[in-house]
């Protein structure tokens, strides 16, 4: 029996019910394949889809259990790394990391309820507002290559290798000539929001993979993703509701208070309820991209997105669970912002 189909056995009997701790129970499936059976992302995501037919009461959406995979990489395990692998897989798996996490000083600060409140209440910007000021009309934005060709053919970067992914577990890096006419279909859900180094790179288990981080050749953006949820922003959630506004004003609001230090050069429908910011901040030094992160934190920027293979969603792509179009909502041409 393979590593994998004795992981699917292992979390067949745990269960997660809404109101039953189902977060925790989710979260404990995510940390036993990543961190007990040492799987891929790409591979535990596989396993966690078919266990969330079966066992998750109601079902999680397929980001939420990508999201919790990515958690459970940046948590302590009170095991040591690949703890229910026999001596033979571990051998395979050559020099591997008892904890394959990063240092607690690395953590990113939480969600500052008040402070997001105390910008909603006085520096409220609707998506309307947001839509309005884009310096290009956002309605005309519908070709791909054209967004694309901006913010990657850049400078020394004729001819970019990129990653797509038409999900999360489904990556796919081929250089920006080999994209041309594949990108019309709007079957791709996903991309890494900086140019890779190649076709694929070594993870920290030694494993190939199209989108390793060892793979990305340079970090061009930090992108900004809030997703706001009652169960964990209670008191914003009421003064959502208060000011009858929708998470999506609360999402353009805060970037256009973080517009106030680095000027975004594009915002993209999720095709569900946040917008995703794109700040190009390749020229800037790693202590202030790590203080402008540090403040997207405490508005509610989701702390994964530091990660610099991590997935955002691609530009007029398809949203796959609701078929919404993933449409720009802003974006700035000027050239001035992408002169590295």
């Amino acid at each position: 029996m393979t590593a994998i189909e004795r992981a699917k056995n292992y979390i067949s009997q745990i269960k997660a019910i809404s109101g039953k701790s189902g977060h925790r129970e989710t979260f404990k499936v995510a940390s036993i394949l990543r961190h007990g059976f040492a799987l891929s992302i790409e591979e535990a995501m596989k396993v966690m889809l078919e266990w969330n037919k079966t066992n998750a009461r109601p079902p999680w959406s397929e980001g939420a259990l990508h999201h919790k995979l990515l958690s459970a990489d940046g948590s302590y395990s009170s095991y040591p790394f690949a703890y229910l692998l026999s001596p033979e897989e571990k051998a395979k798996l050559g020099d591997i990391p008892e904890q394959p996490v990063r240092p607690k000083r690395d953590r990113w600060p939480k969600c500052d309820e008040e402070r997001v409140i105390d910008l909603l209440k006085n520096s409220l910007v609707t998506l309307k507002d947001f839509y309005r000021e884009s310096p290009a009309k956002p309605s005309d934005l519908k070709c791909p290559y054209e967004l694309i060709d901006f913010l990657f053919c850049q400078g020394e970067l004729e001819n970019p290798w990129l990653c797509l992914g038409r999900s999360v577990f489904d990556a796919v890096t081929q250089q920006r000539s080999d994209w041309e006419g594949k990108l019309d279909s709007n079957h791709w859900q996903y991309i890494v929001p900086n140019p890779m180094k190649g076709p694929s790179g070594k993870t920290a288990t030694g494993k190939e993979s199209p989108r390793a981080k060892s793979n990305v050749l340079e970090r061009r953006f930090i992108v900004i993703e809030c997703d706001f949820d009652i169960e964990n922003h209670p008191a914003v959630f009421r003064v959502i509701s208060e000011m009858r506004i929708s998470v999506q004003d609360v999402c353009t609001t805060i970037l256009t208070k973080l517009s106030e230090t680095a000027r975004p050069a594009m915002a993209v429908n999720s095709g569900g309820k946040s917008i995703h910011g794109w700040f190009p901040v390749l020229g800037a030094s790693r202590r202030a991209q790590i203080e402008f992160f540090r403040d997207a934190c405490l508005l509610g920027a989701d702390p994964q997105m530091a990660h610099t293979n991590q997935w955002t969603r691609f530009p007029t792509g398809i949203r796959e669970n609701n078929n919404v179009v993933q449409a720009v909502e802003y974006f700035d041409p000027d050239p001035f912002l992408l002169q590295f």
